[in-house]
């Protein structure tokens, strides 16, 4: 069985679905996605099936009329974690938002060790985000993902739906502050002027103390130290300085920090 093959796969909210045809492209025969929700851009935040393999890259996310390696196109995989193992090198067993399953072997020879997260995040529930992902071809046939960048890679210590909800939440926040509209709190949504704001992560606000407990309880207190880090992904598909390559490790063509843009404002789908 292939790594994208499973009964339950689900379509992105554009209609885009991993093993249908699709014809939402631009005149240049590239993808395209018309979600703006943070973290749900099938082509941004790509599919295992949108990602190229490794020994043919993809005129989307590439420039192949110079030199390999100019960036057209920042993208991102994300996979919830079934099963992590250990036996000579880390992998795990994931599935994406659209019900794939993935396997992930992460080959550093050298014994790196990771920066940006710990070989302990790698449980169950857990979300990996992998910048600049391509599917390989194993010797078995089976297809998944080998990972030698650790500096491309950082976990979310929270499941997709979480995720992609939080996600939402601060992206919105950080748009309402640019237009200085009142902000909604993260746990119930009432609007308000003035909202307690997180000591910790200073971007979750809430309407009372019993919806900060009711979300710490829930989601932020594992997400509370990554809000800056997923704040900065949310806002990927606003970013258009595609010159390096972008990694995980502040000081190092860390992720973009948040850009507002009309065009990318959050809007709710019909």
């Amino acid at each position: 069985m292939n790594a994208s093959e499973r009964k339950d796969l689900t379509s992105c909210e554009c209609g885009y679905h991993p093993e249908k045809y699709n014809d939402n492209c631009d005149k240049y025969g590239n993808p395209v996605c018309s979600v703006t929700k943070a973290l749900r851009n099938h082509v941004i935040f790509a599919s295992f099936a949108n990602l190229f393999d490794e020994n043919d890259p993809s005129e989307y996310y590439y420039d192949l009329s110079g030199y390999m390696g100019k960036l057209r196109c920042n993208w991102v995989f994300l996979a919830e974690i079934d099963e992590s193992f250990f036996f000579l090198r880390h992998r795990v067993h994931a599935h994406s938002r659209f019900g794939e399953k993935v396997p992930i072997h992460f080959y550093n020879e050298s014994n790196e060790m990771p920066v940006s997260f710990t070989w302990q995040d790698l449980k169950k529930g857990h979300t990996l985000a992998i910048l600049y992902a391509e599917r390989k071809t194993f010797l078995d046939l089976s297809e998944g993902i080998r990972q030698e960048a650790l500096e491309t890679c950082y976990v979310f210590k929270t499941g997709l739906k979480n995720l992609e909800e939080e996600a939402s939440k601060v992206l919105d926040l950080k748009d309402l502050n640019f237009k200085k509209s009142p902000e909604k709190c993260f746990s119930c949504g009432v609007e308000k002027e003035s909202l307690l704001r997180c000591a910790k992560c200073k971007l979750a606000v809430y309407c009372s103390k019993e919806c900060q407990v009711k979300s710490w309880q829930s989601v932020h207190k594992n997400l509370c130290s990554q809000m800056d880090v997923l704040l900065r992904l949310a806002s990927l598909p606003r970013n258009r300085k595609f010159k390096k390559y972008l990694s995980f490790c502040p000081g190092q063509d860390f992720l973009s920090e948040y850009v507002y843009s009309e065009r990318h404002v959050q809007k709710p789908l019909k």
